[in-house]
């Protein structure tokens, strides 16, 4: 599976545990049943929907050891889709990395600049998110409602 697939499933999957939770705890007496049936359902219209709305999401740019060499994530709606977009591209190409602390920068480009503790010490990544992050007015905010 590409990792733009699996990303598409992986998000497919948020919006459907979600309300396999809520169903879940509704208590009925054959809810768990239902509940997963309603889960599968839900994975599989989620997923198709996704796929036909916009390309999927996919990264560019560098290995994200400077501004200048930051990951880009394209194609993410949201950051519901783009934050799992930078896990993802972590454990995919630092196995074992593990995030320490997040900041945003928003100065000549709108970044991610995460913390990771590594085998080797601490090592700062820069992910390039202008397309997922939403600026309304003064106030600026990370979109969690699909564009």
């Amino acid at each position: 599976m590409s990792d733009s697939v699996a990303l598409t499933c992986l998000n497919a999957c948020f919006k459907c545990f979600l309300q396999y939770r809520s169903c879940g705890q509704s208590g009925a007496g054959s809810a768990q049943s239902e509940c997963v049936d309603g889960f599968h359902r839900c994975h599989k219209q989620a997923l198709v929907e996704r796929l036909k709305a916009k390309p999927l999401v996919s990264f560019a740019g560098g290995d994200g050891q400077s501004r200048e060499t930051a990951v880009k994530i394209v194609g993410a709606a949201n950051s519901l889709e783009g934050v799992p977009a930078e896990d993802f591209w972590i454990r995919r190409k630092h196995p074992g990395w593990r995030k320490r602390n997040r900041r945003l920068v928003n100065d000549g480009g709108v970044y991610d600049v995460i913390v990771y503790d590594t085998p080797n010490g601490p090592q700062t990544l820069w992910f390039d998110i202008r397309e997922f992050y939403v600026k309304n007015g003064d106030a600026e905010y990370r979109l969690l409602a699909p564009k």
